[in-house]
C-alpha cells in the first residue's frame, strides 16, 4: 500500500502517514497517553515481532498502517499499537535485530564533589541507608583450598549424604572434635564508626602472655568438655587423653548413645599419630573419622566441622567479652560458657552441618558458606 494513501472522515480529507504522525504527536505531548502507550508496550514472541516487521514493511513504514494490517492477518492475537510498532521500527533500524535490547544504567561519575554529597547525606539522615534496604555485610574469612582438596572434600560429603539417606539420625551419634588455643590478647572484632578518631584505648600488650589449649566435642544433645591440656599437644599427649581423660568425659553420656558412638577428628599432626591410629582402630574399628582414618577427614575443612563454626565462636564470643585478668580467669570463664550452650540448638547445629554438606557438593568442593 502506498504511503500517501487518502482516507475521508468528516473532519476532512488525511493520508496515512499524516494520520500516523499525528497520533504519534498527540501521544508523545500527553503525559497520560505516554504512560498508558508504555503501559502496554509488552514483550512479544521473536517470531511475531517478525510478523510485524513485514507488516511494517508492507506499509512502507506506515506504523499507524502497519498495526491495521498486523490485526487483519492475526484476529486473534494481542495486537500492538503504534508506538510499540514505532519502537521496534527503530529498534530494527539500529540493531538489525527484533530482539528487546538490555537496558544499562549509565555509570555513575564517582568525584569528589558526589563523595561529598553522599557522605553529607548519610551523616544528615542515616536511617537512607536502611530506607533503601542498603544492610551491613561482613567479609567471610576462608581457609585456602589447595588443588586436591575439592576431590576429598566431594567425596567425603558424598558419604555424607548417602549415610543420611539410610538414617538421617547418623550423626546425632558422632562426636565433633576439635582442639583450640585461647590467648590472653584474643579478641573478637570490635567496630568504631565515626569520621574522626574517637580514641578508643584498649590495652592489650601485657608483660606476661599465656595460652590455653581447649578440647571440646559435641554429641547428640551433649556439648563434651572443655578439657585443659597443659603445654603443646603431641601425639603421646593426645594418646594419654584418649585412655585416662577421655573417658571420664563422657561418663555421663547415656549408654545406648556411646555403643553406637563414631569419633571425629580433623587432621591436626596428634591425631594421626600412629600411636593415636592404632589407639582409634582397636577403640572404635571402622567407627573414626580423620586423617588416614576409616572415613577420611577432608583437610582445611572448618566450615564443615560444627566445632568451628558453631562451638568455638560461641565460647570466644563469651570468653573474649571483657579481656581476662589471669589465666584461671579465663578457664573459668571457657568452662562457663561450655556449661551455658542449651542442648535445643544442638538439634540445628546437625541440621546445619547437613546443609553445609550439600552445598558442598553444589559447589563441587568449593567454598560454600556464601551461599548460606
Amino acid at each position: 500500500m502506498a504511503r500517501g494513501r487518502t482516507r475521508k472522515s468528516d473532519k476532512g480529507s488525511f493520508t496515512d502517514e499524516q494520520m500516523s504522525n499525528a497520533v504519534e504527536e498527540v501521544i508523545k505531548n500527553n503525559t497520560s497517553l505516554r504512560k498508558s502507550a508504555n503501559m502496554y508496550n509488552m514483550h512479544y514472541h521473536p517470531e511475531q515481532l517478525i510478523q510485524m516487521v513485514y507488516a511494517i514493511g508492507e506499509s512502507d513504514g506506515n506504523c499507524f498502517l502497519a498495526a491495521r494490517i498486523y490485526a487483519q492477518k492475526y484476529p486473534n492475537r494481542s495486537h500492538p499499537d503504534v508506538r510499540s510498532l514505532q519502537n521496534l521500527k527503530e529498534r530494527f533500524e539500529r540493531t538489525g535485530s527484533v530482539s528487546y535490547e538490555n537496558k544499562s544504567r549509565t555509570p555513575t561519575v564517582l568525584n569528589e564533589e558526589n563523595q561529598l554529597a553522599i557522605s553529607l547525606a548519610v551523616v544528615e539522615n542515616p536511617q537512607c541507608l536502611q530506607k533503601n534496604k542498603f544492610h551491613p555485610y561482613h567479609v567471610q574469612l576462608h581457609q585456602e583450598l589447595l588443588e586436591n582438596d575439592f576431590e576429598r572434600r566431594i567425596h567425603f560429603c558424598q558419604w555424607v549424604h548417602n549415610v543420611v539417606a539410610e538414617n538421617e539420625d547418623f550423626f546425632k551419634f558422632v562426636l565433633f572434635t576439635d582442639k583450640c588455643t585461647f590467648h590472653r590478647n584474643g579478641f573478637v572484632s570490635f567496630h568504631y564508626y565515626d569520621t574522626q578518631n574517637p580514641h578508643i584505648v584498649q590495652v592489650n600488650n601485657h608483660q606476661h602472655n599465656w595460652s590455653i589449649n581447649v578440647w571440646g566435642g559435641i554429641l547428640h544433645n551433649y556439648v563434651i568438655g572443655p578439657y585443659i591440656f597443659q603445654g603443646s599437644v603431641t601425639g603421646e599427649v593426645f594418646l594419654n587423653f584418649l585412655r585416662n581423660d577421655f573417658p571420664r568425659l563422657i561418663q555421663h553420656v547415656l549408654d545406648f548413645i556411646k555403643n553406637c558412638m563414631w569419633l571425629q577428628l580433623d587432621g591436626a599432626p596428634a591425631h594421626f599419630s600412629v600411636i593415636v591410629r592404632h589407639h582409634l582402630n582397636e577403640h572404635f574399628p571402622n567407627a573414626w573419622i580423620g586423617r588416614q582414618g576409616p572415613t577420611a577427614w577432608p583437610p582445611r575443612s572448618a566450615d564443615l566441622t560444627p566445632m568451628d563454626y558453631f562451638l568455638w565462636g560461641v565460647v570466644k564470643s563469651d570468653v573474649y567479652r571483657v579481656p581476662a585478668t589471669t589465666r584461671e580467669d579465663m578457664v573459668e570463664r571457657i568452662q562457663q560458657s561450655f556449661q551455658r550452650i542449651s542442648p535445643l540448638v544442638l538439634s540445628n547445629v546437625r541440621r546445619s552441618f547437613r546443609r553445609r554438606a550439600e552445598l558442598c557438593l553444589t559447589e563441587n568442593g568449593h567454598h560454600f558458606e556464601q551461599l548460606l
